[in-house]
């Protein structure tokens, strides 16, 4: 947990770390201090458990326990510090960007904005299910090759193209480097989650806007 020198209505950044990783380091992998510090916001890494198949979270339509875990925390730390609601947000890679993106479909209440760092949305697995409300999110992967036990790509375009088709606000972004957070992704994944508050419109995005990422991402 890093807290800002005044966590009193700060806004909350969760970060979910990958198969095989764990909170210390996805925590310095990530600056989540300065992160913390930059955006004057409580940031949490929860530590994945190894009950749930060795993935680290569920990602499954059976996800009770990591859901409590979100749930309690999100509890927890509004109770304790009276976190901003309306910005609350969610990044995960790899395994952390498949728990990220079941957030967004079933979390989507609680969440402003989501970015999900080779994640998505599988036909069994994962399976999609449309948001109750709707929530930005910001899809990326790594090409052909970015594949884990998973394919990243076909994940990902499946989650981007349902969420476009439920009329939800996609930037997909294809950086072609394989099963990784490219050089400057971080920098521009939470531009996109910080633009985006609880409540206010979504969409709103020109062409300029997305001029600030690189030129391999694009609107679905």
């Amino acid at each position: 947990l890093f807290l800002p020198p005044n966590p009193k209505g700060a806004p909350l950044l969760f970060l979910w770390h990958g198969l095989g990783d764990d909170k210390d380091n996805f925590s310095n992998a990530l600056s989540a201090k300065a992160i913390s510090k930059q955006l004057q916001a409580v940031v949490v890494v929860p530590q994945g458990g190894v009950k749930v198949s060795g993935w680290g979270w569920s990602n499954t339509t059976d996800a009770t326990e990591d859901a409590a875990l979100f749930d309690d925390l999100l509890s927890c730390l509004d109770s304790q510090y009276d976190i901003d609601n309306t910005r609350v947000w969610s990044m995960g890679f790899s395994a952390g960007a498949l728990w990220t993106s079941w957030l967004a479909m079933h979390r989507s209440t609680f969440l402003a904005a989501a970015v999900a760092w080779s994640g998505g949305a599988g036909e069994t697995s994962n399976k999609y299910k449309t948001p109750k409300r709707k929530i930005p999110v910001l899809l990326a992967w790594g090409g052909p090759n970015d594949q884990v036990l998973v394919n990243f790509a076909q994940a990902s375009t499946n989650m981007a193209k349902s969420l476009k088709a439920d009329g939800h606000f996609v930037v997909t972004c294809d950086h072609n480097k394989g099963h990784t957070i490219p050089g400057g992704g971080l920098n521009w994944g939470l531009d996109f989650l910080t633009r985006h508050v609880w409540g206010e419109a979504v969409g709103q995005y020109s062409k300029a806007d997305l001029n600030l990422y690189p030129g391999y991402c694009a609107f679905p």
